[in-house]
């Protein structure tokens, strides 16, 4: 069997709508243009699949509503994603050099100030 992989585009919302829409589609496309191949699983590699996000968004929140669509393995500690994802920095730099703009970032930026690493996770779902 062959997996789908889900790739999450900078910038847009993950609304639970949006994301039902482009499954639709990847659904009708893969068997369509690729009738050899069995397409059995849809994977998603990403800092958004950190499961410890359960611990301080919401229930109703666009990323624990995608990640609640899938089951999730933990892959490992993510070191760059605070810097490159959350705060659009691509060089590393002190925390302290850090400017919150929102909550979120808040939060991120107060877990590792606390030492709560950033995970890396790997969903799928048949």
């Amino acid at each position: 069997p062959k997996d789908i992989s889900i790739h999450i585009p900078k910038g847009g919302r993950m609304t639970p709508e949006a994301v039902e829409d482009a499954i639709a589609q990847a659904r009708e496309f893969f068997p369509k243009h690729f009738p050899d191949k069995q397409f059995k699983v849809f994977l998603c590699s990403s800092w958004l699949m950190d499961t410890g996000m359960k611990t301080f968004l919401p229930e109703s929140s666009n990323i624990i509503l995608f990640q609640n669509r899938y089951r999730v393995v933990l892959t490992g500690v993510n070191g760059f994603s605070l810097h490159w994802h959350i705060f659009g920095v691509e060089q590393f730099c002190p925390l302290e050099e850090l400017r919150p703009a929102n909550s979120f970032q808040q939060t991120f930026l107060d877990r590792a100030k606390a030492g709560i690493p950033m995970y890396s996770g790997l969903g799928y779902f048949f």
